[in-house]
């Protein structure tokens, strides 16, 4: 299966007034998002521009703040 490349922009939400979300580190996992959401929603891969992630001290899950020219990984 070939890996696809983050999109670069999200997706207009979704009618019905449902919102979308960015997520990022573990909850990019199907197997966290679904013991939280008891499903897994549809979701495409996406790229958070002009921020950084890094891990959070004496944490155990990572926090993304505004850093220009970076860009975060994740989904929506």
């Amino acid at each position: 299966m070939a890996a696809t490349p983050p999109a670069t922009a999200a997706a207009p939400p979704p009618a019905g007034g449902a919102h979308s979300v960015f997520v990022y580190g573990s909850l990019m996992a199907d197997e966290v998002v679904s013991a939280i959401l008891k499903r897994i929603p549809v979701s495409s891969p996406a790229l958070l521009a002009n921020h950084h992630r890094f891990n959070v001290k004496d944490r155990i899950y990572p926090a993304i703040l505004p850093v220009e020219s970076k860009k975060v990984a994740g989904k929506v």
